[in-house]
């Protein structure tokens, strides 16, 4: 009987990376883009179906490993945890590509690489050029015309 558990809640956690890939492969296409934190989610879900599968573990312990991945991933995928942090996002820069293959994201709008540090988030405004802070002015001025477009 508790194999059967087991069964589903591996059930469950394929379901989950699929639909949540989907998710993301929408998202890609939408003017808002996909969030790094679905996408950290979705490469974590198949890690696990995957592990589950490959490895001969008792499935009973997707059920704490799944609320683990829905509101852990968020904090890593947000800089949380140093070293763990930036390697899960590394992780995940290499696997995005292969979830999003075939959608060109062509209309979205990436910001210059060097106005973003090494996780890939924004650098403090004070430690920019002024032509910098020019480019950042004008990238943040764009994302917030593309959302009043969005809301009228």
């Amino acid at each position: 009987m508790l194999q059967v558990f087991g069964l589903l809640a591996w059930a469950v956690v394929v379901f989950l990376a699929i639909s949540w890939t989907i998710g993301c492969r929408t998202k890609a296409r939408s003017p808002e883009g996909f969030s790094w934190v679905a996408a950290t989610q979705v490469l974590s879900f198949y890690v696990v179906s995957l592990l589950f599968l490959v490895f001969d573990w008792n499935k009973l312990h997707i059920l704490w490993l799944l609320p683990l991945i829905i509101f852990g991933t968020p904090f890593i995928a947000l800089g949380g945890i140093p070293g763990v942090s930036q390697l899960v996002m590394a992780m995940t820069r290499l696997f995005v590509p292969v979830i999003l293959i075939g959608i060109s994201c062509r209309d979205h709008d990436e910001p210059p690489p060097d106005l973003l540090d090494e996780t890939g988030s924004f650098r403090p405004r004070d430690q920019l050029t002024p032509e910098q802070q020019r480019r950042a002015d004008e990238y943040w001025e764009r994302q917030t015309e593309k959302l009043r477009r969005m809301k009228g």
